[in-house]
């Protein structure tokens, strides 16, 4: 998994890294809300210049489905 996204979820929430893995559900499993995770897509956005729509983000239910959109978007 990408250490800079890691790097963004635990400085947007209170996750440790070893709390994170691609297959976790961003809600039922690590508990976000959707103010976390809004949090996490603008510094995806400050940080990488990766921008998502609300549409696209409402997809997103894994850290590995940002991860592939990422992928998707940045030379990962």
């Amino acid at each position: 998994m990408n250490e800079k996204l890691i790097g963004i979820i635990t400085e947007c929430t209170k996750l440790k890294e070893e709390d994170i893995s691609s297959d976790a559900e961003l809600i039922d499993d690590l508990g976000l809300s959707s103010l976390d995770i809004a949090n996490i897509f603008i510094e995806i956005e400050e940080q990488l210049g990766c921008v998502a729509t609300d549409k696209e983000i409402d997809k997103m239910k894994t850290v590995g489905d940002i991860e592939a959109y990422l992928a998707k978007h940045l030379d990962w």
